[in-house]
């Protein structure tokens, strides 16, 4: 057994979802056990899935000017009152993060599941949330927010109960990457953000385009042929001198197509691009909008009179597009997309930061700076997605990825 201040995800990943899950659920379908999970939001709603429940959050005061808020969560039918209950709680929140793209945090200790009161003091400072003054959050949700969070919960969920062995493990070493970049956010926003890349790297390096397989096809059919021609073309060759030429410059050709496959950054491209195409982008809302968007669902179900509600401005906050998807060329759009490997590597083996200067974005999709070339002291743009679209990219074509590989 581990200690408490120690987390190996790996051992997370088959209490999450055990080989027999379905057959221990159909020995015994009900679990009394109820452990807990820490959002950065106030959720309002319950939260169902085919195996467990979580609960509307309890909001808790903490020192100073913050709140926790804290869920109960019903345990599947295969957690037991030890270790068992960490290791699925652990799981779970790195699970509800990636699909929600915040984060959420759950605590080490299992004497909880062993009948401890609930102490919310205790729990509250795993993730105590400023509420109040500069750098407030914004925890509360429109009800349009929270019903999007609660089906992307459960659509991933049933995704991940869904998947091959193979595929299900390393999906959720890709998610914990995700939920560990939420996590660290406040901390170190360079190694989030390197974090959420390397998530979308891991799987795209599973993932053959549409151009791949097309190419292995035609590389087979080549094959094919080669071992049909190429003892005629040896016969005819052996008196000829031209003609044995000609058949070398032929075999080089080959060796050299042979090594014709795409880059990892080709391939990085590419797997956003066909998993979570530039259509759906625009389906990423600004950050800012919910906070927006829940002023005026305030105005509109408080009891005020109709002519002060028409007169109240529902939000101070001006929401920035700044650039478009629909502004940028396809290859521009594809050097953006380059241009975040590049960053993660500068991390990864320099510590050097990405280009950000705000960890929240004033804009929507993509945020540009102008940094001076050392070489000719020329200004360039560099046009980067800020943190919110890069979670959103990411989810979106991990998740979809994963669907890709249910075996129906």
């Amino acid at each position: 057994m581990p200690t408490n201040d120690h987390i190996i995800f790996r051992e997370c990943i088959p209490h999450f979802r055990p080989e027999n899950f379905k057959e221990y659920y159909s020995q015994n379908p009900k679990n009394e056990l109820v452990n807990y999970l820490l959002f950065d939001f106030n959720l309002t709603q319950e939260i169902n899935t085919e195996y467990f429940k979580i609960g509307p959050t309890k909001e808790v005061h903490v020192p100073i000017a913050c709140s926790a808020f804290i869920s109960n969560v019903n345990q599947p039918h295969w957690v037991r009152p030890d270790t068992d209950g960490i290791y699925f709680n652990i799981a779970l929140s790195a699970v509800i993060s990636f699909s929600i793209g915040r984060p959420v945090r759950a605590h080490r200790e299992y004497r909880y599941l062993i009948g401890r009161p609930f102490d919310g003091q205790d729990l509250g400072k795993l993730l105590p949330i400023i509420t109040g003054g500069p750098g407030a959050y914004d925890t509360r949700l429109t009800r349009e927010n929270e019903d999007k969070y609660i089906y992307n919960i459960q659509d991933a969920v049933e995704v991940l109960f869904d998947l091959p062995d193979n595929v299900y493990i390393y999906i959720m070493q890709a998610i914990r990457m995700i939920h560990l970049a939420h996590l660290n956010k406040r901390e170190d926003f360079a190694l989030s953000y390197s974090l959420i890349i390397s998530a979308i790297e891991a799987i795209a390096q599973k993932y053959k385009s549409k151009e791949e397989k097309l190419k292995e096809k035609e590389e087979k059919a080549r094959k094919r042929n080669r071992k049909l021609l190429e003892p005629k073309w040896i016969e005819l060759s052996k008196d000829n001198l031209d003609i044995q030429a000609l058949f070398d410059e032929y075999q080089d050709l080959l060796s050299k197509k042979s090594g014709d496959v795409l880059t990892l950054t080709e391939r990085f491209v590419n797997f956003i691009l066909e998993n979570c195409p530039i259509e759906k982008w625009n389906e990423f809302e600004h950050p800012r909008k919910n906070r927006s968007d829940k002023n005026q669902e305030d105005i509109k179900e408080s009891s005020l009179p109709e002519e002060f509600k028409r007169k109240m401005r529902p939000s101070p906050y001006e929401l920035i597009d700044g650039i478009h998807p629909s502004d940028l060329t396809l290859e521009q759009t594809n050097n953006i997309l380059r241009n975040l490997y590049k960053h993660r590597s500068k991390f990864v083996h320099r510590g050097e930061s990405p280009p950000h200067i705000y960890p929240v974005s004033y804009s929507r999709f993509f945020d540009s700076f102008l940094i001076s070339n050392k070489e000719n002291d020329e200004l360039n743009e560099i046009v980067v997605p800020t943190y919110d679209f890069l979670s959103f990219i990411a989810y979106h074509s991990i998740i979809n990825f994963a669907k890709s590989k249910i075996k129906h």
